[in-house]
């Protein structure tokens, strides 16, 4: 309670003098602005102190997704995946403890995944996992192809009830991102994604849109990580998703564009730097994983951060492409659930060649 402490003696503060200085400036406009930011801090001490006592809090969608992993009692080594809807659409975590068990890697498999939920916020929602946890998980892998900024988002936005949580190191951190690496010619964007980050930030800083985004936290909704849908897209072209997988199989998996790697300086200076936080707190391997896409732009940039973390990436089996068919989506970018049995047993094969065949925990 000391925050909320500080505010309201900061409130009474300034209340006061506004009752001092009433009846000696002639400035109602003044009077008038002490006044209002006076009332706004009382108010968020009041929100605060009515939402704890209540045990409500905001939460994002992928909160559910948390507490029930947190109450997965199962003993035995874990594999812990983190993602958004990439992972959660595709990948069955029953499937793929099965793929491993055939793989002689016994694990048990665990998703903090959701769909929308963008690096930054999986980034959070991993470090409450581990401050919350009972078992450490014995191997992370997290999704590549998570974006790093979600600001324009429709799911992002003030008014939706997904909007996301961005505590303020993660504020702190994505501000970095966009001041220091945008590349020049994307300079005019520098000035409205500074102003989306900070929205999102204050909007939960000072409960804007508090009633659409709380929840009871006594009776939290639990949800899975693995969330399929089956049902296509409107407007997914399938004789164009039929011609893409072809061009793929003729060129080996290869996608036909040339990516430079330091495009996505910001992308990988943020993984690695993740790897290595988390390795720090005796998390050991961390990696990432590639999830195939149809989008040619999309795969190229997350094989070319893929082909830059190295040992950290388990990279998509060119192979992959001669299973995968045009059946197999729901658009351009998520697998239906056929999909993503195909795609399962390959990161189950590729993941235990990566630790090592026959001891994925060595």
């Amino acid at each position: 309670m000391k925050h909320e402490i500080l505010l309201f003696l900061a409130a009474s503060l300034m209340l006061a003098l506004a009752l001092v200085v009433r009846g000696r400036l002639q400035d109602n406009y003044f009077r008038f602005a002490l006044i209002s930011v006076g009332a706004f801090i009382v108010a968020q001490v009041l929100i605060h102190t009515l939402t704890d006592a209540v045990q409500w809090q905001r939460r994002s969608s992928i909160e559910g997704v948390l507490q029930g992993l947190l109450q997965d009692n199962r003993q035995g080594d874990r594999l812990l995946l983190v993602g958004s809807s990439y992972t959660a659409r595709a990948i069955d975590d029953a499937v793929l403890e099965q793929e491993l068990e055939q793989n002689n890697a016994p694990l048990l498999v665990q998703l903090l995944s959701y769909p929308g939920v963008f690096a930054f916020e999986q980034d959070l929602f991993l470090e409450r996992y581990l401050e919350q946890s009972q078992q450490r998980p014995a191997i992370v892998l997290i999704e590549l192809g998570s974006e790093l900024i979600a600001t324009t988002a429709k799911e992002n936005s003030m008014t939706s009830k997904t909007l996301r949580y961005h505590d303020t190191k993660r504020v702190a951190m994505m501000l970095h991102q966009v001041i220091y690496r945008m590349p020049r010619e994307n300079a005019a964007e520098l000035i409205p994604l500074s102003a989306g980050i900070l929205e999102r930030h204050l909007a939960h800083l000072f409960n804007l849109g508090i009633l659409l985004h709380i929840e009871d936290t006594k009776a939290a909704k639990i949800r899975r990580g693995f969330l399929p849908d089956d049902e296509v897209a409107e407007g997914f072209d399938i004789e164009e998703a039929r011609r893409i997988i072809q061009a793929r199989r003729q060129r080996s998996g290869r996608i036909g564009l040339n990516t430079e790697i330091d495009a996505y300086s910001a992308l990988i200076e943020f993984r690695r730097t993740q790897a290595r936080r988390l390795e720090t707190e005796n998390l050991q391997p961390v990696m990432f994983y590639d999830v195939p896409s149809l989008d040619d732009t999309r795969l190229a940039r997350t094989d070319a951060l893929c082909r830059a973390l190295g040992q950290y990436c388990i990279a998509l089996d060119p192979g992959l492409w001669n299973l995968l068919d045009e059946t197999m989506w729901t658009d351009m970018g998520h697998l239906n659930t056929e999909g993503g049995r195909v795609f399962v047993a390959s990161l189950a094969r590729r993941l235990v060649d990566k630790l090592g065949a026959g001891n994925a925990l060595q």
